[in-house]
């Protein structure tokens, strides 16, 4: 093990960082030497860049794993070279922004459906018919039903404001 290592790792291990952290940040300060062919303290601040656009608009890596090369990249620039380069504080990986699972009316058919015994199946249904969040409803005192109107009486919320 190169002395440059040790001493990244030893500066990990200061800083409280996992096995696994320590693990991801000098495989990527390897994978950067390993793209230019030389030490990593060698490198300009215009390599360094070029690697990180590499990395996200060649290989693709996904936002997790930008965010994982960014800091490690990062960490070992400033506390460890002592470097403090604009490129540093402009990299940021992006976040990916996903939306929930949605099902469709045909799956919510088929889940209720497939619901047993019978009262389970009710209870389903009457729950995704009121729009009522699974906690809620599992609060519902049998007398909030109203069969005759077919209606579900909510509870009482906070600032007086029927649910």
């Amino acid at each position: 093990m190169t002395p440059l290592r040790q001493h990244m790792l030893a500066v990990l291990q200061l800083r409280g960082k996992g096995e696994r952290t320590q693990q991801a940040s000098v495989r990527e300060v390897h994978l950067l030497a390993q793209f230019y062919g030389q030490s990593p303290p060698l490198l300009s601040e215009q390599e360094l860049q070029h690697d990180f656009l590499h990395r996200q608009n060649v290989d693709g890596l996904a936002p997790a794993s930008m965010r994982i090369c960014s800091s490690a990249i990062r960490f070992f620039s400033q506390p460890v070279l002592k470097r403090d380069w604009h490129t540093l504080s402009l990299m940021r990986a992006p976040t990916a922004h996903r939306l929930p699972a949605v099902l469709s009316l045909e799956e919510v058919r088929r889940l209720l459906k497939a619901a047993t015994p019978l009262h389970h199946q009710v209870s389903c249904t009457t729950v995704s018919s009121v729009g009522r969040r699974r906690h809620d409803a599992l609060s519902l005192p049998v007398s909030a039903s109203d069969g005759q109107r077919l209606q579900v009486h909510g509870h009482r919320g906070q600032g007086a404001k029927d649910r």
